[in-house]
Order: structure tokens, then C-alpha cells, then sequence
């Protein structure tokens, strides 16, 4: 069923009456949009809550099991007399980690190939993570690691492993270098567990020789299921500030966001707010003329990882489509300005990281729909911190991207970032 003819044209008002009657409108629009509005947009309806999705969200109590790797690759990140920011970010997680409720916390370290992860109570963990004198092993091998944390996992456990995620097949052969994308995929492939790798950098004190690396990278590797995955980054997160990271087995529902609202002489625009999952989606009226209107999106991507949160890859990899008309994108900024009081509201209800501005135009039918998605491509630090023979310099890491390959071949590879696009409505308004 079209909709049409149920709203006044307030274009034929002056100024100050259209604008106090198109927030009347917007005022119903907010009370009954959500529950009855059915708009045929070719063979599909949708109701105004265009991405409604229920979140689901985490529940119950769980467990947390994390796992330090205590090889001797590790020990230059551990100083006894001057705190690293590897020690001082490692205890930090594991204090707010066991201080929370909703879960179950414990702690293991893993010292070496062929030997079972130890339980270490948390007083004890940061008296050895304090002075670096955990038990020493000589060699990890990280599929071992993955097998031993995995060996017992249920949906209601998530694994932590804080390690250095260095590949070290000893005699230097490529083979073996290659080896462990298999190694990993088949440890990945038809799994019920998801994976985050998080990339952190931190001091690293060479005890064979003189000399400090200000900045070698170490990992947080979270492994469980995908929404408990979800659930334990974002708290982890908290307390970081610079980190990149890397997702597999996760789709990203639709971020919050919101249609920032406006007047213009061809258009207007108001914010929803919809009943099934409480998220803003947006309506807006348009004349019928060509002229083109510029349409501002508040938009939350904070749970992205970093590298997909910059303007410029926003500005080369977003994109729009509109069937029944032209729709292009203006810009992408930070931290998005609030103008006025309504602005201000919704920037801090939705949480918006981004202000996405587009250019509709040459709309051709009553009902328009925008569709907005994120291409997905592979981040380019993984490349940047990945080395194919043992670095001396602790400054990258033997063989990551090879492990990272092997989680995309256990995975496969999406194009898009969302799982379902972004929409915005904008109707005719034809009396």
C-alpha cells in the first residue's frame, strides 16, 4: 500500500508556520511510525524501522580463561624495576576482569610446548607479572596454544591469550613458515567460535644484549562465541587507547545512527525513534522537485576496529545506493557538531562517532530508499607488522600475516562490513 496524501503540504506555508507544523508531523510520525507504516518499495515491504534488529544482547553468567604465554620470547616486555606498558596494560585488564560479577575469572600461563597451562591465582599473577619471573619455556608453538584453550570450550567460555604471536620454525624454512595458515584454518574452519586479535605495542628490553625497543607489538587474542567475543573486546577496550584489531567469525549488525533533522525549501527531515530495538532511523518529505538535498547521518561505528574508523577509508570504501534517483557523498568528519539542542540529543543518544553527509537528487519515484554499506578490504598493518624471518628487533612479527590468512581461509572473506545496510527513507509528499 502506497502512502501517500497523509501529511499536509507545509511548503505552501510561511517559514516559521512550516517550520513548527513539520515537528507537529514529525511529533505523530515519532508516536505511530514504528508500529503501523508500510511502504512498497518495489517487491518488498518495510515497516519505518527500515533496520530494525533485535541485539541479542549477553546474558547469565561466564567464564573468562586467560592465558599468558611465559615463553622467553615474552620476558623483554616484563621489566622488574621500571613498569612496561605491557605489564602495566596486562594487569590492568586481568584486575577489571576479576572484579566483574557476570563472570567467572581465571588465570593460566603457558610456558611452553608439550606442557599444560598452569593455573596462577590473581595475587600471584601480578607478583610475577610485576617482576617478570614467571617459569620460563623455551618455545611455544601457537597452534599447540589454540588446541589447549579450545580443548574444553563451551558457549558460555571465553579464552584470552596475551602473547607476542611469534612463528618461530627454527631452521627458517619457508615451508614451515607457510605451514601455519593450515595449521590455523584447520583449527578455525566450521568452528563455533569466533576470533579478535588485538594489536598492542609496548616496551621490550633486550636481556641478551643492551637496548630498548620503545615499541614491539604483543597480542590479545579473544576466541569464543561471537557475542561473548563482542562482549569481553568491548570491556577490554575500555582501558586501551592505541590498538588495531582484527575480526573473524563476527557480523556486525547495523551500527546506530541516525538522520540528523532539517529543514530545506525542497525537503525536510525527522528522526524515529523505533519501538522494536529503541535505535533511530530516519524519514524524510521531499517536494518533488530536482533540486538536490544534502542529507546529514549521525553515525556510532565505535565498535569497529580502527583502521575501518578513519575518514579516509570511509571516504574511498562507503557506499550508497538509491535506485530511484542519485545519491553521492559529500564528506566524512569526526566527532560530529551539534548545532542545536535536538542535534546534541541525538548525537549522544546514538553515540555517533561520524557525521556522514550525502547528496540526494533526480529522484524519480514517491518512495526512495537509501541503502548504506562499508566495503570490507584487508587492513593494511597486518602487512606492515608481519616479517618472514625473525626480527631481532622486536619490531614486527614472524609470520602473522600467514596466521591471519588462515583465519580468512577458515572464515571466508565478506565484501561488505555490515550484514545488513544502513536505510533511509524519503517519501513524496503529494498532495
Amino acid at each position: 500500500m502506497k502512502r501517500h496524501n497523509t501529511t499536509p503540504n507545509c511548503n505552501c506555508l510561511p517559514f516559521p508556520y512550516k517550520y513548527y507544523a513539520m515537528w507537529l508531523i514529525g511529533l505523530i510520525l515519532c508516536v505511530w511510525g514504528c508500529k503501523s507504516t508500510q511502504i512498497n518499495s518495489g517487491d518488498t515491504q518495510m515497516g519505518s524501522c527500515l533496520n530494525a534488529v533485535s541485539a541479542k544482547k549477553v546474558t547469565g553468567k561466564y567464564r573468562i580463561d586467560l592465558y599468558l604465554e611465559t615463553s622467553q620470547s615474552m620476558f623483554g616486555f616484563m621489566l622488574p624495576k621500571k613498569q612496561t606498558q605491557f605489564q602495566s596494560t596486562v594487569w590492568d585488564i586481568a584486575s577489571r576482569l576479576s572484579n566483574e560479577k557476570s563472570l567467572d575469572f581465571r588465570i593460566f600461563q603457558t610456558a611452553t610446548r608439550n606442557q599444560a597451562s598452569q593455573p596462577v591465582k590473581l595475587t600471584t599473577f601480578q607478583k610475577l607479572l610485576n617482576s617478570g619471573s614467571f617459569q620460563a619455556g623455551k618455545q611455544t608453538d601457537i597452534p599447540q596454544i589454540i588446541d589447549n584453550i579450545t580443548h574444553n570450550w563451551n558457549k558460555k567460555t571465553v579464552s584470552i591469550l596475551i602473547s607476542d604471536l611469534i612463528f618461530s620454525p627454527g631452521d627458517q624454512s619457508p615451508a614451515l613458515l607457510t605451514q601455519i595458515t593450515t595449521d590455523v584454518r584447520s583449527r578455525f574452519y566450521k568452528k563455533p567460535w569466533a576470533s579478535e586479535i588485538i594489536k598492542l605495542s609496548s616496551e621490550f628490553n633486550f636481556r641478551t644484549r643492551s637496548g630498548l625497543q620503545p615499541n614491539s607489538p604483543y597480542y590479545i587474542w579473544i576466541i569464543g562465541a561471537p557475542d561473548l567475543v563482542s562482549e569481553v573486546s568491548r570491556r577490554i577496550k575500555l582501558g586501551l587507547s592505541a590498538f588495531e584489531s582484527v575480526t573473524h567469525g563476527i557480523t556486525e549488525t547495523a551500527p546506530v545512527y541516525s538522520i540528523l533533522p532539517y529543514i530545506s525549501p525542497v525537503a525536510s527531515a525527522m528522526a524515529t525513534k523505533c519501538e522494536v530495538d529503541h535505535n533511530y532511523y530516519s524519514y524524510s518529505e521531499w517536494d518533488g522537485s530536482e533540486d538536490p538535498m544534502i542529507i546529514p547521518v549521525a553515525i556510532n561505528l565505535s565498535a569497529f576496529p580502527p583502521a575501518y574508523q578513519q575518514p579516509a577509508y570511509l571516504k574511498k570504501h562507503l557506499r550508497v545506493e538509491c535506485p530511484g534517483g542519485k545519491v553521492s557523498l559529500v564528506g566524512v568528519s569526526l566527532k560530529p557538531d551539534a548545532k542545536s539542542t535536538t542535534d546534541r540529543n541525538l548525537i549522544f543518544s546514538t553515540g555517533a562517532t561520524h557525521l556522514i553527509k550525502l547528496k540526494v537528487e533526480k529522484l524519480t519515484q514517491d518512495d526512495n530508499v537509501l541503502s548504506i554499506n562499508i566495503q570490507k578490504h584487508s587492513q593494511a598493518w597486518i602487512k606492515e607488522i608481519n616479517d618472514n624471518v625473525d626480527d631481532p628487533l622486536r619490531k614486527r612479527t614472524t609470520g602473522f600475516s600467514k596466521l591471519v590468512n588462515g583465519l580468512d581461509n577458515a572464515y571466508g572473506t565478506e565484501p561488505w562490513l555490515l550484514v545488513r545496510p544502513l536505510k533511509l527513507l524519503i517519501t513524496k509528499n503529494s498532495l
